[in-house]
């Protein structure tokens, strides 16, 4: 090759490297255009092709990844490709393997090679690969199109530097964008690790706020984080060998924030309306899908929700229900990340339900057992101190996360953090424990085989004798239709019956009537469901109307000289509200000062059918 034949080459590389190394071009495909231009027009070549090596079904190929040419204007995108896995191309590969140059004309190739050049147009080739760390990452193909020729074997090493130079700006290109993908990875996940502080914050720190009004503000944040227009909490609870879920949270963008739930969906079997949830989700997994691809797209679709991601719940290692996170504005998955970030934030959600539930119990439990003595103030004191513990740690971790910017460092104030909640949420149900008896902090119904019968001679029992007292006539009528064995939580049940019948005792003057009837209200085979309905009325004192509306309402009573004359502290009512309306039924009462009051109580059980 003539001497001024390779300082040209030469030149165009000095320039080509400059244009690398010191763009101004705002797209990678701008720069390496013109860094191609001067190399293409040095070595007096029509296209240039560089293909990277990819793996296709365990064989290596050659894929298409930038293409020059002079009647493009520069880099194009058009029929990006595979090489063919052909005899002809596969030579060529080979010897790139081998480090060496493929550098032909239409005169030195095979029948296939030269039927493979005509279909481009192509007449002279030269392949040149390219290997980094040792390993063959691909190679440039320098093609012309216009004169059938060798490229001087004395110019190899310069198109070999060129080559060299050229994989080296894409492998650049590569990390500088995935390096930047990675600082906006972080970024997003930096801005959802501080959502989920602040919403901490917000859940631990708002004790002096409604529930409804704390929820509302931590939801708030994570709705505008991923945004989201509808997040439910759902409970799961077992009876026999089916696992029912039951609606126990509702934050509805739409309707304001948090809403009343839905009795529809109270005790809902998933083998009816999901059956794969129960499965996927104990299991850990999380369901994230445009709801028309799911399986359950018929049913999810009346919830008017275009896209969710279910999210299970998982407390002491128990699969304990799940949360649904909905969009009803487009369809979409829910990118990996913000996935993830709602495990953090359903669990957030949940404890801070169940921590406003168990407060609730606490308060019914301690004043239910005793008013207010000084022995239980002293204990609570105590417990107080226990709790500040975990809940400045949690305090503590939340703020020094908030104010990081490591995401070891968060990563590590996080964990602590669920920490510090599980403590926080064992010495709860500690307490629940100690002053709540034989619950323990449950708040779902306790089911088990009991014998109805047996259960209502211990009731007459346990209160018949207050009526005997009083001289007062107890009739009951027991309708034949209701099951002699049943599933259910019998203790709460009694309870119930317990407390309405006492109520009618102790405000029924003497010689007055008192009146029981249980019966069978409906009944559900296909779920093995039943109804009882107990109705209690007396000719007592009765209750007026505006009476009624407070009597079960924690500390009313229906008439504070009177009550404190008859004894109690006025949590009868509102206890067997709670039940009641745990167990699937309701409490009401029909009452006239005077004529007596009837209170009639529905409940929901299972049949051993």
């Amino acid at each position: 090759m003539p001497d001024n034949r390779r300082a040209a080459v030469v030149n165009a590389l000095n320039e080509s490297l400059e244009i690398f190394c010191c763009h101004n071009e705002t797209t990678f495909d701008e720069v390496i255009s013109k860094g191609l231009r001067p190399v293409a027009r040095a070595l007096e070549v029509n296209r240039i092709v560089i293909y990277r090596c990819v793996d296709v079904n365990g064989k290596k190929r050659l894929k298409q990844t930038y293409r020059w040419e002079t009647g493009m204007g520069g880099i194009t995108t058009e029929s990006l490709d595979l090489l063919p896995d052909a005899p002809a191309i596969n030579s060529w590969f080979d010897i790139c393997l081998q480090n060496k140059c493929v550098n032909q004309n239409l005169s030195d190739m095979t029948e296939g090679q030269i039927a493979f050049m005509n279909t481009f147009g192509i007449k002279s080739v030269l392949m040149a690969p390219v290997f980094t760390y040792g390993e063959f990452w691909g190679c440039v193909i320098f093609q012309n199109h216009e004169n059938n020729r060798r490229f001087d074997e004395d110019c190899l090493d310069l198109i070999m530097s060129a080559s060299r130079i050229c994989v080296s700006s894409i492998i650049r290109a590569d990390m500088t964008g995935s390096a930047q993908k990675n600082l906006e990875a972080l970024a997003q996940s930096k801005k959802m690790s501080d959502m989920l502080n602040k919403t901490a914050v917000t859940f631990l720190s708002s004790r002096d706020k409604p529930f409804g009004d704390m929820m509302n503000e931590g939801i708030n944040l994570i709705a505008g984080a991923i945004n989201i227009d509808r997040l439910t909490i759902w409970r799961n609870s077992a009876r026999g060998k089916l696992l029912y879920a039951s609606q126990i949270y509702r934050w509805d963008k739409e309707s304001g924030g948090t809403t009343e739930v839905l009795e529809i969906f109270r005790d809902v079997a998933y083998s009816g309306f999901a059956p794969r949830w129960e499965e996927v989700l104990s299991g850990g997994k999380i369901i994230n899908s445009p709801i028309r691809l799911l399986p359950e797209a018929a049913m999810l679709k009346s919830f008017g929700a275009l896209s969710i991601c279910v999210v299970p719940v998982t407390i002491d290692d128990g699969f304990w229900g799940f949360a649904i996170f909905e969009d009803r504005s487009k369809e979409r998955w829910f990118d990996g990340g913000s996935a993830e970030i709602m495990r953090s934030a359903a669990f957030l959600c949940v404890n801070t339900v169940i921590r406003a539930e168990m407060e609730t119990e606490v308060v019914t439990s301690l004043f239910e057992a005793k008013e207010a003595s000084r022995a239980k103030s002293e204990f609570l004191s105590r417990v107080s101190h226990e709790m500040l513990t975990p809940m400045n740690a949690v305090m503590g971790m939340s703020q020094i996360a908030k104010m990081s910017s490591s995401p070891e460092k968060i990563k590590e104030c996080l964990s602590k953090l669920d920490e510090a909640s599980r403590h926080l949420l064992r010495l709860i149900h500690d307490l629940l424990d100690i002053s709540g008896g034989k619950d323990g902090g449950k708040f779902g119904p306790d089911n088990a085989v009991f014998d109805f019968s047996v259960m209502f001679r211990g009731i007459l029992k346990e209160t018949g004798g207050g009526a005997l007292k009083k001289q007062q006539t107890l009739t009951f009528n027991i309708d034949p239709a209701i099951p002699e064995v049943l599933t259910g939580d019998e203790r709460r049940l009694s309870t119930v019956i317990n407390n309405l019948l006492s109520n009618a005792v102790k405000f029924t003057p003497e010689y007055g009537k008192i009146h029981i009837d249980a019966s069978v209200a409906g009944e559900n085979k296909q779920n093995g469901t039943i109804e009882l309905q107990f109705e209690i009325s007396d000719n007592g004192i009765g209750i007026s109307k505006k009476h009624q509306r407070e009597i079960f309402s924690i500390f009313e009573q229906v008439d504070g000289g009177l009550a404190r004359k008859q004894g109690g502290a006025g949590l009868g009512l509102p206890i067997s509200k709670r039940i009641a309306e745990m167990m699937g039924g309701e409490i009401k009462v029909d009452s006239e000062p005077g004529r007596g009051s009837k209170f009639t109580f529905t409940c929901k059980l299972f049949t051993q059918n």
